[in-house]
């Protein structure tokens, strides 16, 4: 994994899968993500969009069925990459 500490990112598309982002600041970007292990701590976005591919859509998906929120999860929520993910 990827560690970007101290950056700024503007007007860019950045892929969050495989990243850890520490006190990145993120100003009008794309940000997108696709199930994949991602740290983030301590970041600011400004007027950013984030796009949801694969298996982090489907999850979102499967929540709107289900009508489930975060809050319906227990805390903190651990997240693993898929099994034969190499990391």
């Amino acid at each position: 994994m990827d560690r970007i500490q101290g950056k700024t990112f503007k007007g860019e598309r950045v892929v969050l899968d495989d990243h850890e982002f520490v006190e990145c600041v993120f100003e009008n970007c794309e940000l997108v993500y696709s199930g994949g292990q991602v740290i983030i701590d301590r970041i600011k976005r400004v007027n950013c969009k984030v796009q949801l591919l694969g298996a982090a859509g489907r999850t979102v998906d499967l929540m709107r069925a289900w009508k489930l929120d975060v809050g319906d999860f227990p805390t903190p929520i651990t997240v693993q990459p898929p099994a034969g993910r190499d990391h």
